[in-house]
């Protein structure tokens, strides 16, 4: 089956800072936060996995040496490289993305807020470059979706600042209209009073326009703003290394093994509890099972088709 290699990267979304739209509504008891809030890490664990990711990883043209000491270089795509065969193009993209997906691992610090992206191929500068593809996807999907929020932001707040203009003017209006009626409105303690009450509605309705009118600023910016939204803290260049999961199989046998036995005892429902418990090492024993299972099939496939040669050749 070949050495394979796996890179290693790790990463960390950036924070954005509460907008002016969001603080001048949370003074006012309004709770707008969703237009501003990152996605928990636990999402770039469905985010990398997704079809959509993993296809245009798949289809994407790579270009690298065949090793790191070779002059020569291969070129292609993914679904060329592997030679993936199915009936059709689409049965083998669908077939190829599944074996994508094992090659893919993803563990999550949820104290620390860090992504670890670990990718496994065939040539360690492909394991390389495959990680980066990776991380480039994840930064674009993040902005995109930034510069989307912030789209909608800008119209909402255009729109709302044009009509706050016009109720400051209104207030302004019956401000005036008051002043001229009451030149001496001092003199009259209800008269007073009357003046206090719009006056603070005038001051109301400024300071109304004068946040949505910063935050449609920041959301003019923001929309147009290609800065990373995530922040690489282990670039995978130079990482990739033999991969460890070949000697791990019989570990793993022996790991399946017992967990059968303590299934017996146990029952599935404690099966499930540690699922839930421990997501991350799940995830991980799933993979690295199903990769068991692979090899195992992939020995009985070559042992039938050795056996009819061996036992046909006059040999002893």
């Amino acid at each position: 089956m070949g050495t394979r290699y796996t890179a290693e990267a790790e990463f960390i979304q950036q924070a954005r800072r509460q907008n002016n739209l969001a603080s001048f509504a949370a003074q006012l008891g309004i709770n707008i936060g969703a237009l501003g809030e990152t996605e928990s890490v636990v999402f770039y664990n469905k985010l990398i996995k997704s079809r959509d990711l993993l296809r245009e990883v798949a289809l994407h043209e790579y270009r690298f040496p065949a090793s790191r000491q070779a002059a020569d270089t291969v070129s292609g795509t993914l679904l060329a490289l592997y030679g993936a065969g199915g009936k059709t193009w689409e049965d083998s993209l669908n077939a190829f993305l599944k074996r994508l997906e094992r090659d893919i691992y993803v563990a999550i610090d949820m104290r620390a807020e860090v992504v670890t992206l670990k990718v496994t191929a065939p040539w360690p500068v492909l394991a390389e470059r495959l990680t980066r593809r990776i991380l480039d996807l994840v930064n674009e999907f993040n902005l995109e979706k930034r510069q989307s929020q912030a789209r909608a932001e800008r119209r909402f707040v255009e729109g709302r600042l044009e009509q706050s203009r016009s109720e400051l003017a209104e207030a302004e209006a019956r401000q005036v209209q008051f002043l001229l009626r009451n030149a001496r409105y001092q003199e009259s303690p209800e008269l007073r009073l009357q003046a206090d009450q719009l006056q603070r509605e005038v001051d109301f309705r400024q300071e109304v326009v004068t946040s949505l009118a910063r935050a449609f600023e920041e959301a003019r910016v923001n929309e147009v703003r290609d800065t990373p939204v995530i922040t690489v803290l282990e670039q995978p260049e130079g990482t990739a290394v033999p991969s460890r999961k070949a000697p791990l199989l019989a570990l793993l046998g022996l790991l399946m093994g017992s967990l059968a036995g303590v299934g017996t005892v146990l029952g599935q429902a404690r099966i499930q509890a540690q699922r839930r418990a421990y997501p991350v090492a799940y995830a991980e024993f799933e993979v690295a099972r199903r990769d068991l299972r692979d090899a195992f099939s992939f020995r009985r496939l070559l042992r039938a088709v050795r056996a009819p040669n061996d036992g046909g050749d006059g040999s002893p």
